[in-house]
């Protein structure tokens, strides 16, 4: 994997690559240009609701808003459990090969729910079902307290948007699963090298092909 997006000012390039006014997205959102340019500089700074009429008004992804992402995320939503746990491995490893994934697979049909009513859901689902972590091991790995882990999943403290950013990050699950309610589980482009996410994509539409045949 790699790192080599730039956090800063996406808001002001997706506006120029869009013909967009800098100054008319900051009016539309009732803020001052100074404040949005304070926002693209720190994301982290924007709350749930900001963050997604930004989006809404860019008509672009909030990955790309946060990590300047511009491929399209990996939707994985319709994968069954024991497929959806090969995409998740190679994600941990881009060099396993798929002799080391297999052995790794569980015997299961579970198709993913993707209808989730709100982000502290989406929290819980990435941290139990993608991170196989308990509320203790995440609340270590962000230096927080246990119970501010329950609190997120509860919709609770989380008037600003870092955290989430931060486990987009850990997870590689897009940001806007975790923020829009429209959006289905998506493997987030930032932080993929092109042969990665190529393999990506490859595989989960291999998949998508064996369910059409089913």
């Amino acid at each position: 994997m790699k790192n080599d997006n730039n956090n800063s000012k996406n808001i002001r390039r997706i506006c120029k690559e869009n013909g967009i006014s800098f100054n008319d997205v900051a009016k539309q959102m009732h803020i001052t240009p100074r404040k949005l340019d304070e926002f693209d500089i720190n994301p982290g700074n924007m709350n749930i609701f900001q963050v997604n009429k930004i989006s809404t008004i860019l008509n672009c992804s909030i990955d790309n808003i946060v990590f300047g992402t511009r491929k399209a995320s990996i939707d994985i939503s319709f994968l069954k459990e024991k497929d959806l746990l090969k995409v998740l491995l190679l994600l941990g490893n881009e060099e396993m090969n798929n002799k080391r994934i297999i052995k790794k697979l569980i015997d299961s049909d579970e198709i993913i729910d993707k209808n989730y009513e709100n982000v502290g859901k989406r929290i819980r689902y990435v941290r139990t079902n993608v991170l196989g972590y308990s509320q203790t091991e995440l609340s270590n790995f962000f230096g927080v307290s246990r119970t501010s882990v329950e609190f997120w999943e509860q919709n609770y403290n989380l008037s600003k948007i870092t955290n989430i950013i931060s486990l987009s990050i850990l997870s590689c699950i897009s940001l806007d699963y975790f923020l829009k309610d429209s959006y289905s589980l998506e493997i987030s482009s930032y932080n993929l090298d092109e042969k990665l996410y190529d393999v990506l994509t490859e595989i989960v539409e291999y998949f998508r092909d064996c369910y059409e045949k089913e």
